[in-house]
């Protein structure tokens, strides 16, 4: 795989059913140009100040109020003070530390949907607080420093899988000193009562117990983790087995997996060491799993009856091949009363929609069926189906619908009070289906991002569907390939062609915005009208 599709890949794994995004709320504050700077307080000031340097923040915390621990840690967190932050977290006055809490959601706003350097930055940025935290949180433990932390939740956010592996090896070694030394207690008891008796030679060497490096108690470390490695696969499942001893000084807690390239086998072994109780997100992509291996995961994944999100896109299930597989897997979504996210694309789903999901009792809120052969019975089932009221993000991209035109109407109908983010890339939707889906979209109550592109239309129909789009103001975001013409006229260069079509595009959205005025202006996402690498252009209206 060449470096840029292994990027592609690795972006690829937090969009979607991994990670839920707050569509209403705006852009992670981490740059300026994603997020305007808002003016911040005194406290913050002088907090930002105190942790440039960490001896001022080692001076400032024995005199401060408790109180101001959390905005020096927010301050420090935010601008990578990792000297600071172990500082305070040696000194952190409570027994608990929630990063979710301190630190900003990242997975925000609509650009997570289309950016892929936006959603680079937020992954990395996230990455950087939980890197900084377990590494200054170990210097803790090795330095001796007295704290008070006992639980440590950095849920929410992605952890290197590097990080990830050392989080894992220093758990194994707290388990294997924390062994050690009652072996060495138990040895010394044996040789203080084999001394106390007469008939006993008494010269038994005693041993010297072993300094423990970690506080009395038990430290609890809950994270999201992704794992594609063998060899951090390894170290994980022996850290998760470990944090089940009752001797365990160090336990590990998932609350999101992502286990790529691994393999039914590897995949079907850590789901038996994780604790069902915690676990919310699973994604298993890349594992080449096929109906038959699924299957064998069903028993482990039935434990997690706390699951809300379920991604098995971009394997080699077939849900057509075999009957008794199928209704195994319904019964499976069924079992699990919590589940409202799920991912099935790039999997053959072809006219089994309704035998897979017909058996939840709950609604989905997340469906993606990206590429996966789907026909009209299927669409029929979805615009009919008891989810269609509840689903708010909908992903039918890379599926033949040219055909399919009066059962996406229906379906635009039925989900028209719930629906806020609407996919159809890459459909073969021709003109005449954009011209009667126009006034469907005009009446979505909830629609803030529709993704159109790669669809060849002409110029003259994307106008009237500007417009249309345009008078919807809930209606943030579209996304849309240039038009056919400025691929098919010779007379002109294709820039040039680009630019009036960019032109002509605006001044219609302006003169709807007069008519319907909006709180924010809708914003065009141009796509390259190509099937070999997309190029992106944005423009805000």
């Amino acid at each position: 795989m060449s470096n840029s599709s292994s990027a592609l890949v690795w972006v690829d794994n937090y969009r979607g059913a991994f990670y839920p995004v707050d569509l209403t709320a705006e852009p992670a504050p981490i740059y300026s140009k994603y997020n305007k700077q808002s003016v911040k307080s005194l406290v913050n000031i002088c907090c930002s100040y105190i942790v440039k340097d960490s001896t001022m923040t080692l001076e400032a915390i024995q005199v401060v109020p408790q109180g101001l621990c959390i905005p020096l840690m927010i301050e420090a967190l935010f601008n990578n003070k990792d000297r600071a932050i172990e500082v305070l977290l040696a000194h952190w006055p409570m027994e608990s530390f929630s990063l979710r809490l301190l630190a900003p959601n990242l997975f925000v706003s609509l650009l997570p949907l289309y950016n892929d350097a936006y959603l680079s930055d937020i992954v990395r940025r996230g990455m950087s607080y939980t890197t900084t935290l377990v590494h200054r949180f170990i210097q803790c433990l090795k330095n001796r420093h007295p704290t008070k932390l006992k639980y440590l939740d950095m849920t929410g956010y992605p952890t290197a899988e590097i990080v990830l592996y050392y989080l894992a090896t220093h758990c194994l070694l707290a388990f294997n000193e924390n062994r050690q030394q009652k072996l060495v207690e138990q040895y010394n008891d044996t040789v203080s009562y084999a001394a106390s008796r007469e008939d006993v030679d008494s010269d038994y060497p005693s041993l010297e117990a072993v300094e423990s490096l970690l506080p009395d108690g038990c430290l609890v470390v809950k994270l999201d983790a992704f794992v594609t490695s063998e060899s951090t696969f390894c170290e994980l499942c022996k850290a998760l087995k470990v944090s089940t001893f009752p001797g365990s000084k160090i336990r590990l807690c998932l609350q999101r997996l992502g286990a790529t390239q691994l393999g039914a086998a590897a995949v079907n072994l850590i789901l038996t060491q994780i604790s069902g109780e915690h676990l919310t997100a699973l994604q298993l992509r890349y594992n080449s799993l096929t109906c038959d291996d699924l299957v064998t995961l069903i028993p482990a994944i039935k434990k997690l009856k706390n699951l809300t999100s379920l991604d098995l896109a971009c394997n080699n299930i077939n849900f057509s091949s075999n009957f008794t597989p199928t209704q195994q897997i319904s019964e499976l979504l069924n079992c699990l009363p919590k589940l409202i996210r799920l991912d099935l694309s790039n999997n053959r789903v072809k006219c089994l929609l309704r035998r897979i999901l017909c058996d939840m009792s709950q609604s989905l809120k997340y469906l993606r069926l990206a590429a996966c052969g789907l026909r009209l019975n299927d669409l029929t089932y979805l615009s009919m189906s008891h989810h269609a009221s509840g689903l708010q993000e909908v992903d039918l991209s890379s599926n033949g619908l040219s055909t399919a035109t009066d059962i996406l109407c229906s379906f635009f109908t039925a989900v028209k009070s719930s629906l806020m983010v609407l996919e159809l890339e890459d459909c073969g939707l021709t003109n005449d289906q954009l011209q009667r889906f126009q006034t469907y979209i005009s009446k979505m109550e909830k629609l803030m991002y529709l993704n159109l592109a790669q669809n060849t239309l002409s110029f003259q129909v994307l106008q009237d569907f500007t417009k249309y789009t345009a008078s919807n103001p809930s209606v943030k975001c579209l996304r849309i390939s240039y038009p056919q013409e400025c691929y098919s006229d010779a007379e002109f260069s294709l820039d040039s062609l680009k630019v009036d079509t960019v032109n002509k595009l605006q001044e219609i959205i302006n003169d709807v915005c007069k008519l319907h005025p909006r709180d924010k202006p809708l914003q065009l996402i141009f796509v390259e009208l190509t099937d070999v690498e997309m190029e992106q252009t944005q423009y805000e209206m």
